[in-house]
């Protein structure tokens, strides 16, 4: 994150750093999130409330805020100024497997003084969600095509095509009898259908 100046470039800095995050997460396919390191931020940050709003928005926990206090992760060389500007942010499911967090005071790298943080079963929470999501694959997808590639749309083509003439159309259905009564060609339609259905299931 950037340094807080005060001034509104280091602002409007804070700001775009914010939104490429935000845009990370939405692509994300993750049920969880994580983000920890220096944020560049306190409570007398003019950060801070962007800051806020950010892990409001992704709906994560400022998990070192609610464990900790009286601490500071950065240190001037000088040793006059100190501010806590270090944090671990996550998703409420994983804040809720934290069993510990320290300020490592005897750590000290450049002029910060990391955090440690231990989780408890993190990997049965992570089957969980995972079961979850592919339990129920077309309900948890997410698909944007705006923001796909002119790469991305041609190699989608690509494979849509090359897949798409694995599905043929049956002969007697090439005829266009819309007042056929064949139930053997509604059978053949329908495998038609499901075959076309399931090639751009799979090619997304």
């Amino acid at each position: 994150m950037p340094t807080d100046y005060g001034t509104t470039e280091s602002f409007v800095e804070c700001a775009d750093v914010c939104s490429k995050l935000s845009v990370l997460f939405d692509d994300s396919d993750a049920t969880t999130l994580l983000v920890a390191g220096d944020f560049n931020c306190d409570v007398n940050s003019s950060f801070c409330d962007m800051f806020a709003q950010f892990c409001h928005d992704k709906q994560l926990v400022d998990s070192d805020y609610t464990r900790l206090t009286d601490v500071f992760t950065y240190c001037s060389d000088n040793g006059l100024r100190q501010s806590w500007i270090d944090h671990v942010v996550c998703s409420a499911s994983l804040d809720n497997l934290i069993e510990s967090m320290l300020d490592m005071t005897d750590i000290i790298c450049c002029d910060h003084r990391p955090l440690s943080v231990t989780f408890g079963d993190v990997i049965s929470q992570l089957s969980d969600d995972m079961h979850m999501l592919t339990s129920n694959p077309i309900q948890n997808a997410r698909y944007d095509s705006s923001i796909a590639s002119s790469i991305d749309i041609n190699m989608y083509q690509r494979q849509l095509n090359h897949h798409l003439e694995s599905v043929c159309l049956p002969r007697c259905l090439q005829r266009g009898n819309c007042c056929c009564t064949d139930e053997a060609h509604y059978t053949m339609l329908s495998d038609y259908y499901i075959g076309v259905i399931t090639v751009y299931s799979e090619c997304y």
